[in-house]
């Protein structure tokens, strides 16, 4: 592919998180987030030859794109992102202006909901909490000029690669044996 050329992967159509209580997840990204819940779908089959049940909540975006959670009656581990520091991982979502980002955090305020922001970051402004599943959230309210920052950054992207690759080659050594200690088999055909 060409740089010119345009992906053919057009957009997230939704990450499936798991969660551990579908309702206490719903009423969080509904009623503080402001995300309608779009679908509730009990399933019994997961397409790839796993025999169990589990309700899958679908939460619909501004961009038509959605986030769902998956709610697995025989796994229920409410601690399950509580590990992850936010800089290991998180959910970042695209707040679209100033107005909508305060009225969030006062929702966020009202809920009694921990949080830590407005924090202005390279990328623009954003607020950080956790929703009831211990995810990593990061709402944020993108640079007026983020289109120009990007545009520059992709200029000097594989630069600024190869030089964090070779910086960090020392720490990496051995990880190929290590991914190869820790793979999972593939799963059976269908």
């Amino acid at each position: 592919m060409t740089t010119a050329e345009k992906p053919q992967i057009h957009a997230i159509h939704h990450p499936a998180i798991k969660c551990y209580d579908a309702e206490e997840t719903r009423s969080f990204y509904e009623n503080v987030l402001e995300l309608p819940m779009n679908a509730a779908v009990a399933i019994n089959d997961d397409g790839l030859g796993g025999d169990f049940y589990f309700m899958h909540v679908f939460f619909r975006m501004g961009d038509g794109d959605f986030l769902a959670f998956f709610d697995k009656d025989t796994e229920i581990k409410p601690d399950l992102f509580k590990s992850f520091e936010v800089d290991d991982f998180r959910l970042t979502l695209r707040i679209e202006s100033d107005e909508h980002l305060q009225r969030l955090e006062g929702r966020i305020q009202a809920a009694g909901i921990p949080y830590t922001g407005p924090v202005e970051t390279a990328l623009g402004k954003s607020l950080f909490l956790q929703d009831p599943n211990y995810l990593n959230i990061e709402l944020n309210l993108p640079r007026v000029d983020e289109e120009s920052a990007l545009a520059d950054a992709k200029r000097n992207a594989r630069a600024v690669l190869a030089a964090w690759t070779e910086k960090t080659a020392a720490q990496k050594e051995g990880l190929d044996e290590i991914r190869a200690a820790n793979a999972a088999p593939p799963p059976p055909p269908a």
